[in-house]
């Protein structure tokens, strides 16, 4: 028994000196990535292994080793080619073209430009770190720290893959990691996302491939997922520039139909998707490359620490492949050129604006109601031809700006499923999020409810909620001007020559942000394009100056701040109390009660004697001889004990 006591007080004390050594990493060298590391560490959960059973077909399953059986048996029948209802013939069709195309490229000889040691250092470059090895212990690592010593080798052997179009067998193998989705029944083998780690070198040969196969592809200008300098902001941004066009200029309501694709990345055909690399005109070498790239694909389970038997991918791109978001896009494309060229959908003057996309998420958006079932018609009958099933439950509807004139049992009809518009979403109020920042802030120095608002920011240098979103606005206002899509940029000449003043606006709102900070207008900025560090760095300049004269002016009223030395603080550096603080508890603590005394809200006899109308008496409860006012306090040799 005591060497059991004495055992588990060796683990609390060592799990304490742990938490101390973490704690003081923080302080000292604050990060990101420290933070998370602690709140990670305070979960206390794992992100994968979530559940001790996994149901079967018959009975439950708890041993790790046939648990993965199962995930392998799910995913292998996942990636089987099924029949639901699609379009046979356009399937026929495909399968005709390639084989044909298949064919006349076996039979050409077009040489492609070998690759050289640059793009093989560069592709090097692009490895994410800190990744897990794959199955054969290769990690990014092991390739950047030896780059000058591999990159001729690899280089070489890319050049003779190139040649002789032939994939080696374990470019095509992977390992497959079950991860659990969000709010999904962990018990499930449905409820898991299959996130493969191909080997290194699979990856490397891939970022070598992409700027080539991505050089004649024409992306459809409403798709913003998987693409550098794009981000499903913009997306979101032409739904509100739809909705206030819709009320404030228009006049109409606002049909949205957001599509939902049944696990869209795992259901492509790779027929279909070999057919639509053929239409987008990359090289005949690079076409066959791909082909075998996705002949004989094979992965592993692995769930637990233990590792299944491989089993064949015959349709699906991997999701974590390097190449597999360009390919998606290739593989959807067809319908947002297609919806885009017959124009039916949301229009901002004469700027489509009626299929914004991320990835596999489509908006339909429209102020006609007829208008929008040909969209839902178009986009469902691309949807069989492509062997995808778009969910019938989580495909939803979405009236916004609902006037009078919207009709009573209003509905879609997607196939045999009605779709009826469901109750939008309320926005979360800036009041909250501001309530919500201040009392974060100050919990974080221990200060009391009755510490000025001013004080709070100052003392921590940190800027109010407002100008937080002020500063996302101001970045994301550089993304849309310096946009190299069409479509976004002709509705930034547009909104900007002629619809600045509509109330509801992105472009209205951010020119009054612009206003506010002394920052050029928008039709400087967009006439003026400039770095964007340098925009960075004067929008967040202008910021911090706004703020810090704002609370400096404000503290300069309250009596309460006479100690904080107003003058020498400002927003984007912390206080000097802060500053100088060690990194120990104790420090800690006795740092909190000097932030107390210079906001005013420390507790002194004097205030306790006031506040109950001189029923406690103002005397110092350690000598008991005068008054403990703030000067007293701080005159330690008064302090004679009697």
């Amino acid at each position: 028994m005591n060497a059991q006591r004495e055992l588990r007080k060796q683990m609390r004390k060592e799990k304490y000196e742990d938490r101390q050594k973490i704690y003081s990493e923080i302080m000292q060298n604050p990060s990101m990535k420290k933070f998370y590391q602690l709140i990670n560490r305070n979960r206390g959960q794992s992100k994968t292994s979530t559940t001790s059973i996994i149901k079967g077909p018959n009975c439950d399953i708890s041993d790790p080793k046939n648990q993965a059986k199962r995930f392998s048996q799910y995913m292998e029948d996942l990636f089987v080619p099924k029949d639901n209802n699609y379009d046979n013939t356009f399937l026929e069709l495909s399968t005709v073209r390639t084989n044909a195309i298949d064919l006349i490229y076996d039979n050409m000889n077009i040489d492609l430009e070998p690759l050289s040691e640059t793009e093989l250092i560069e592709a090097i470059g692009k490895l994410n770190t800190g990744k897990a090895t794959d199955e054969f212990g290769i990690s990014a690592e092991h390739l950047k720290t030896a780059r000058s010593i591999l990159s001729p080798i690899f280089t070489s052997i890319f050049n003779q893959i190139i040649a002789t179009k032939q994939i080696p067998l374990f470019f095509k193998t992977g390992i497959t990691n079950p991860v659990l989705k969000k709010l999904k029944d962990p018990t499930l083998v449905e409820s898991y996302r299959g996130i493969t780690v191909t080997p290194t070198i699979t990856k490397l040969f891939e970022y070598v491939l992409l700027p080539r196969l991505t050089k004649k592809f024409i992306q459809a200008d409403m798709q913003f997922g998987f693409t550098e300098g794009y981000s499903m902001l913009i997306a979101a941004f032409l739904v509100s520039e739809c909705k206030s066009e819709s009320k404030h200029v228009t006049l109409k309501p606002l049909y949205r139909i957001a599509v939902d694709s049944q696990t869209a990345f795992d259901v492509v055909s790779h027929i279909i998707l070999l057919d639509k690399l053929y239409e987008c005109g990359i090289h005949p070498k690079l076409w066959s490359i791909v082909k075998d790239l996705y002949t004989d694909m094979s992965s592993k389970i692995k769930w637990k620490g233990e590792i299944s038997d491989k089993f064949p991918i015959q349709q699906g791109v991997r999701q974590g492949g390097v190449l597999s978001t360009h390919l998606y896009k290739v593989y959807i494309n067809n319908v947002l050129h297609e919806l885009m060229k017959i124009r039916v959908g949301m229009k901002i003057g004469n700027i489509y604006t009626g299929t914004p996309t991320c990835a596999d998420d489509i908006a339909l958006l429209s102020d006609d109601i007829e208008e929008l079932q040909i969209m839902l018609n178009t986009v469902l009958r691309n949807a069989k031809q492509d062997r995808v099933t778009i969910h019938p439950t989580k495909t939803n509807a979405v009236i916004i700006n609902k006037g009078k004139s919207v009709r009573k049992n209003l509905q879609w009809n997607l196939g045999t499923t009605c779709i009826t518009p469901t109750n939008q979403t309320k926005h979360l109020d800036i009041d909250r999020l501001r309530k919500f920042h201040i009392n974060c802030l100050r919990k974080f120095q221990s200060l009391s409810q009755r510490t000025a608002v001013c004080a709070v920011y100052l003392l921590i240098g940190a800027l109010p909620i407002e100008a937080e979103l002020h500063k996302h606005q101001l970045s994301f206002l550089y993304s849309l001007l310096n946009n190299g899509n069409d479509s976004i940029q002709q509705l930034n000449q547009r909104q900007i020559s002629i619809n600045i003043n509509n109330p509801g606006s992105f472009y209205n709102i951010v020119s009054k942000t612009l206003e506010l900070y002394n920052l050029p207008n928008l039709e400087f900025l967009l006439n003026n394009q400039m770095n964007k560090l340098q925009w960075k760095h004067q929008y967040k300049i202008a910021i911090n100056n706004y703020w810090s004269k704002t609370y400096n002016d404000q503290s300069a009223n309250k009596s309460t701040l006479k100690h904080l030395c107003v003058d020498q603080v400002e927003i984007g550096k912390p206080h000097k109390i802060w500053q100088s603080i060690g990194s120990s508890v104790t420090e800690v603590k006795r740092f909190i009660n000097h932030c107390r005394i210079a906001t005013g809200t420390y507790l002194l006899q004097t205030n306790i004697a006031k506040f109950s109308n001189n029923k406690e008496t103002a005397t110092c409860p350690l000598c008991g001889l005068e008054e403990e006012d703030m000067i007293y306090t701080h005159a330690h040799k008064l302090h004679t004990a009697t």
